[in-house]
């Protein structure tokens, strides 16, 4: 099982994969940003926003790799037929924007006492949103987070869907969860 553990490393692949979507015939999107790694003070901040304080993975990410990382892209590829063949898509989403502004356990303003999101989302659903640490927001209103409750100091990362009861775990550590979605050009939900 494969990991990511140096992440400066990890961001300079994100920087080397951007130069190359520049490349790529049929980007509709390109945003792209890395900020330099953060400070002790705003760590500290952070810090207490969680139970157990700031889990060490993600403390080690914003301090040596980046502050923020933000690389978001739509590929439209001009031959859809000859890449995809009969079941081409239209345009393929992807991307990450992960940095250290609001990602603490709890951070999605979900009422646990929402009887609504209750029957939505079911209640093992609405649990894991209440108390997940949202750090990626897609445009569908779908999400992935932290739930600090697996693996606090590397922690499980969470796919929360906002309109059924499919929530679940999809990497039960963040550094496995990075590894993997940078193998498949960090698509979106929508093509997994």
């Amino acid at each position: 099982m494969a990991n990511i553990s140096d992440f400066r490393e990890w961001t300079e692949k994100v920087r080397r994969f951007t130069e190359g979507l520049k490349k790529l015939p049929g980007i509709e999107r390109l945003d792209f940003k890395i900020k330099p790694p953060t400070s002790a003070r705003k760590l500290a901040a952070l810090e207490e926003k969680w139970p157990r304080g700031l889990p060490a993975v993600l403390r080690d990410f914003w301090s040596s790799g980046s502050a923020e990382v933000c690389c978001l892209y739509i590929w439209e590829p001009e031959d859809q037929e000859k890449v995809w063949g009969r079941f081409a898509l239209k345009s393929f989403y992807g991307g990450i924007d992960f940095g250290t502004q609001n990602v603490y356990p709890g951070n999605s303003g979900a009422d646990p006492r929402d009887e609504n999101m209750r029957h939505v989302l079911g209640k093992e659903g609405q649990e894991l949103l209440c108390r997940s640490a949202i750090f990626h927001v897609f445009g569908d209103g779908d999400c992935l987070g932290f739930d600090p409750t697996v693996n606090y100091d590397d922690p499980a990362v969470v796919y929360l869907v906002h309109d059924d009861k499919t929530s679940k775990q999809v990497a039960p550590r963040f550094t496995e969860f990075l590894f993997k979605w940078s193998k498949v050009a960090f698509l979106w939900p929508v093509h997994w």
